[in-house]
């Protein structure tokens, strides 16, 4: 057990912070009460002075403005109740955290990489229990548990980015109770990260007896081993999380527990936090967060972060939209800098994105690289001439699909919509539910022509470049061209992202994904990423111990904690 991924795979990334925000679909409200990691917490910000008052309840917004229509980690909702469970009732073998990548074991107590390749890698759980509820009443965590729940969710058809399990891996073993053994058909440099097994919704561990549905009701209930225990809710909302007391943490959580408030509407919850009913604040933009800080002023805190995650444009290929002249007026025609101004109502409220988004400072390309600058260019005279080359059909007015409900998409759309305009290109917005028509029509089926929206907060690289290829993570499967969203299909750049993936030096890597990025650009990729958001997140003076710079791993805190004195218990 003595080689982990240090020799090979182990990423030596720089410990610059990197700022990182929230996830989509409000993860980022769980930054400060999930579970921890490995033989403690993640660590980030300093704990601000005084002793830990342990037992207070968190109380926070619930992401969405409706209750969850299922809590199971499987199937067409599963993304919306992976980003609370994930990081609260469930827990994993190890996270790789932005600022460092290094690989911080959780239910794994050693890491064994067995071939200089990766091929083999074996894991030894350390002493963990299930929560204490009938069918697992409270038994201890088996590797068997790991194999059941990681190839339950490979056989799941809604799930997505799971090529990583479908494609690279060749078996899950567990030849003892407390050894789980993967295999991979081949070397995959991003199998540690969230690319792999490193998913927070894939590498979630439920009872194996659970899985199937016939001993416990996934849909309204959840059980697993993480800090938090589900102890009640009502149709999917308003949710109550308890700490759980056998947790493989001793002396954790300082938190008793979280409260997920189910308020709808923004000017609500707005109101119910500067009257201290709930902890903590996502503010829309600058200048809610700035307005808030002069009414509450030293009883409150700001975070600012740039997000991880980012707003793009897919562009399906279908005609005329398959035409490179097309999809390169497209870009020119987009103002970033108007358009962050305009929905996030400040110019510092979003930064430039490009392929990798800027928060993935380690690969990202900077905005002065030749490629970048062109890539972010706007020249609207320009554009209008791409298209008159192309023959683009002016008349014709093409739908501009987002999701709802989301007053952010709504008037980031309409930017786009003003901005495509002055060029000649005609859209009309149609709003489409999340969860019961975007996702399995957009993402899954490619029913669209047009569609914006906010990618996740991916941690590596991977995912976002992996979008370009014919082994996307999202869209239909073409039995002889692969799976792309868009229905785009270029074997360079396909060659370019996966030699990422075959690469184990850091150095080269990093050399690597810049490459992709530069050839996705000169090929004009369809799809056209626009920013990054910046985050602005209140949070009451009572709040304490939050993590911050460490990306979706600072939502495994479990030193967070409330100050009685200041707010009552």
């Amino acid at each position: 057990m003595a080689r982990v991924w240090d020799d090979t795979l182990r990423q030596r990334i720089s410990r610059r912070r990197v700022l990182a925000g929230s996830a989509a679909l409000g993860a980022a409200t769980l930054v400060a009460c999930n579970s921890g990691g490995g033989g403690g917490s993640p660590t980030g910000e300093p704990v601000a002075e005084g002793t830990p008052t342990k037992g207070g309840i968190i109380r926070l917004r619930q992401p969405g403005n409706t209750g969850f229509p299922s809590l199971s980690p499987f199937g067409p909702t599963a993304l919306v109740s992976t980003l609370v469970f994930g990081f609260t009732a469930y827990d994993h073998l190890w996270y790789v955290p932005i600022d460092t990548g290094d690989t911080e074991k959780m239910l794994a107590a050693e890491l064994e990489i067995v071939d200089e390749q990766g091929l083999q890698v074996n894991a030894t759980l350390q002493e963990t229990f299930f929560h204490d509820k009938p069918p697992a009443s409270g038994r201890q965590v088996l590797a068997s548990d790991v194999k059941a729940s990681w190839e339950a969710f490979r056989d799941d058809p809604f799930g997505l980015g799971r090529e990583w399990l479908r494609d690279i891996v060749e078996s899950l073993e567990a030849p003892e109770d407390r050894l789980f053994v993967i295999k991979q058909k081949r070397p995959w440099a991003w199998m540690f990260g969230q690319s792999g097994a490193g998913s927070p919704a894939s590498s979630s561990v439920l009872p194996a007896e659970t899985i199937d549905g016939t001993q416990f009701d996934l849909a309204n209930d959840v059980l697993g081993s993480g800090r938090f225990l589900l102890e009640s809710h009502r149709g999917g909302a308003n949710l109550k999380l308890r700490a759980f007391p056998r947790w493989r943490v001793a002396g954790e959580p300082y938190l008793g527990g979280v409260d997920l408030v189910l308020i709808p509407d923004y000017s609500s919850a707005e109101a119910q936090f500067a009257a201290g009913e709930i902890d903590q604040l996502d503010f829309q933009n600058k200048l809610q967060a700035d307005q808030m800080q002069d009414r509450l002023g030293d009883d409150m805190y700001v975070r600012t972060e740039l997000s991880r995650a980012y707003n793009c444009l897919m562009v399906k290929q279908v005609p005329p939209f398959d035409n490179p002249l097309v999809r390169k007026a497209l870009r020119l025609a987009i103002n970033r800098e108007e358009m962050i101004q305009l929905v996030e109502r400040d110019a510092a409220g979003g930064v430039n994105c490009g392929i990798v988004p800027p928060a993935q400072a380690l690969y990202a390309l900077p905005e002065d690289d030749a490629d970048m600058a062109e890539y972010l260019r706007y020249d609207p005279e320009e554009a209008r001439s791409l298209l008159e080359q192309a023959s683009f059909p002016l008349d014709d007015e093409f739908p501009l699909l987002i999701s709802s409900p989301s007053e952010e998409l709504a008037d980031r759309a309409q930017v786009l919509k003003d901005q495509l305009s002055r060029v000649g290109i005609k859209v009309r917005i149609e709003a489409q539910d999340l969860l019961s028509v975007w996702v399995p029509r957009v993402l899954i089926q490619a029913d669209y022509t047009l569609t914006l929206f906010t990618h996740l907060a991916y941690e590596d690289p991977y995912l976002p470049l992996s979008f370009y290829t014919t082994f996307s993570p999202i869209g239909p499967r073409d039995e002889a061209k692969g799976r792309n969203s868009m229905l785009f299909y270029d074997q360079e750049i396909d060659d370019a992202v996966d030699a990422t993936a075959l690469e184990f030096d850091l150095d080269a890597r990093i050399d690597k994904v810049k490459a992709a990025q530069r050839l996705i650009m000169q090929k004009e990729g369809p799809m056209i990423n626009i920013y990054s958001g910046v985050s602005f997140t209140g949070r009451r003076n009572w709040l304490k111990g939050v993590v911050t710079g460490r990306g979706s791993f600072g939502l495994f805190s479990g030193r967070t904690w409330i100050d009685t004195s200041l707010r009552g218990s």
